[in-house]
């Protein structure tokens, strides 16, 4: 196998990553435990919330859905798990080969890491990409553009590599 098509294999385990993402942030989180009170069943979903632990109890008629749908949220998160692994192994393997691809495929994996933050979440984040720049006069005070690519991701309209490629280009102009 060549580094080419290592670096294309690892691009396409980003972006099957990505996809596996949206659907993660759909799902709930959280596992179902069964408590027998008075000889009766009850079930329980438990997830976190900040630092928060909430416990609800589901009916027995959700019961079935919502497990598949739990275990569902953890298999995809175990995929992609394993393909960010694979992916670290791959940067590790083109850095020999290639400095370039090694920066690229560096660069696709830092905008996933960004793109991992639920949606939700993301109206926290301050715009991690700004102290990478530096002091290219590509922050948000000096550029309105960032900040429209910036919001966008925040909204969960684009990818975190839309951002990266913007700047790179300012950066190459």
């Amino acid at each position: 196998m060549n580094v080419s098509t290592l670096y294309d294999k690892s691009i396409k385990l980003i972006d099957d990553s990505y996809s596996r993402l949206q659907r993660i942030w759909v799902l709930p989180k959280g596992s179902i435990s069964k408590k027998m009170i008075n000889n009766h069943p009850y079930y329980y979903h438990q997830y976190r919330e900040g630092k928060k632990v909430v416990t609800r109890i589901v009916k027995a008629d959700e019961l079935g859905e919502l497990r598949k749908r739990v275990n569902e949220r953890k298999k995809l998160l175990k995929q992609n798990k394993n393909a960010k692994n694979e992916v670290n192994k791959n940067i590790r393997v083109i850095a020999i080969f290639d400095k370039g691809l090694s920066a690229s495929l560096l660069d696709e994996a830092f905008a996933y890491s960004f793109d991992e933050i639920p949606v939700s979440e993301r109206k926290r984040v301050m715009l991690p990409l700004v102290d990478i720049v530096g002091n290219n006069n590509l922050n948000i005070a000096n550029n309105p553009n960032l900040k429209v690519y910036f919001e966008k991701w925040r909204n969960g309209e684009i990818r975190a590599r839309e951002i990266s490629n913007y700047i790179i280009q300012k950066i190459s102009d």
